[in-house]
């Protein structure tokens, strides 16, 4: 299955509150991108990254420049990897992998190891036409990470991406299953149209019935018809056979008799 298909059954809802929930949980902000550098979904982004470095032409090509550095690097076969980007923060990633393939990177970062390097902010404040004050009071807000720290956290993160890969996996699974099932459906109601009788199937939990073109045909009704009045299998049976139509449908559900065996009554279109 291509890369991109694959992108497609991620649940992204339920991911988001994972991801959430993790930078409430730690303070770690989090991403997810694919292999070409887009952000597929986002947690908790450092305000020197939303206001500037994404939010700037030239900032934002380095962004991508570098997040396609390690997404090169992962896969290489990395468990994780740890680069300061082209905009002088620390990140660190891990491959996303369904059904074994790598399909994307979860990102952390956003983060220093140690007391920034202020002349380069100065530096990339005058480069951009960033303004200068609003910059460094956004690069003072990053935080400084101790590096035993960061890899506890990448450990939590390659459990989170086998989650994610779980889930999946088993969304994809569930989807093939409807298809399959839908199939046979299908092929189930082709089987009955161009059997050339009149049929009736009935849900008896949710008293949803169908009826064959050729049961509709001979009893006068037109679809929407049927649809409209005869929400209930019951209304179409005359009132002196409902009890004992009843009485044999129920034999049956509960094992009593070995198949429905029933002659009745039904109403036409013509009364």
């Amino acid at each position: 299955m291509a890369k991109i298909k694959l992108l497609n059954f991620i649940d992204f809802k339920q991911v988001n509150l994972l991801l959430d929930g993790f930078y409430k949980t730690t303070g770690f902000v989090t991403a997810i991108l694919d292999l070409n550098g887009k952000v597929l979904s986002q947690s908790g982004w450092r305000n020197i990254c939303v206001d500037f470095h994404r939010a700037c032409e030239e900032t934002n090509k380095k962004c991508i420049q570098s997040d396609t550095i390690i997404a090169g690097k992962l896969a290489s076969g990395e468990d994780y990897h740890s680069y300061r980007c082209l905009n002088g923060l620390m990140d660190v990633a891990v491959p996303l992998k369904i059904q074994g393939i790598h399909i994307a990177n979860i990102f952390t970062g956003q983060f220093f190891y140690e007391k920034p390097d202020k002349q380069f902010f100065i530096k990339q404040a005058e480069k951009y036409g960033f303004d200068k004050e609003a910059y460094l009071k956004a690069m003072n807000q990053v935080p400084i990470v101790d590096r035993e720290q960061v890899k506890q956290v990448m450990d939590f993160l390659l459990n989170m991406t086998k989650v994610i890969s779980e889930m999946t996996k088993q969304r994809i699974e569930q989807l093939e299953l409807s298809k399959e099932l839908k199939k046979s459906e299908d092929r189930w109601q082709y089987a009955i149209e161009g059997n050339g009788d009149g049929l009736w199937d009935w849900n008896v939990k949710k008293d949803v019935v169908y009826f064959s073109e050729q049961w509709k045909n001979m009893l006068g009704y037109k679809e929407e018809e049927i649809e409209n009045h005869f929400k209930s299998w019951e209304n179409l049976v005359h009132p002196d056979d409902k009890k004992k139509a009843n009485k044999d449908i129920q034999n049956h559900i509960e094992g009593k008799t070995p198949e429905y065996l029933n002659e009745h009554r039904l109403l036409c279109k013509d009364g």
